[in-house]
């Protein structure tokens, strides 16, 4: 499953959300995540990919940048060796 299927799924499930609603384009505030609904889910993608997001998150405004924040974090686990056998995910578009 790549980064985008298991974002978007992850905001379906956690805010009830339309899957046809969310491209990688779509806004976060179009789609009803205000501050604190943000924080939430970026603890909710920290659980799902084992990761530690950044907390000062300035360039993120839509679907598409935080997968793009996800994916060079999971590339910077697979190049420094922390994430061997934990992407079970699949999620890295292109790692190697």
């Amino acid at each position: 499953m790549k980064t985008f299927e298991i974002v978007r799924d992850l905001l379906v499930a956690q805010f009830e959300l339309d899957p046809q609603a969310i491209q990688a384009q779509t806004a976060l505030d179009e789609v009803g995540l205000d501050s604190l609904a943000f924080m939430e889910f970026l603890f909710a993608l920290e659980d799902k990919f084992h990761l530690k997001m950044p907390e000062h998150q300035p360039q993120v405004k839509t679907v598409g940048d935080i997968v793009d924040q996800v994916d060079r974090l999971l590339v910077a686990r697979l190049e420094t060796g922390q994430g061997e056998g934990q992407l079970e995910t699949g999620a890295v578009k292109d790692a190697q």
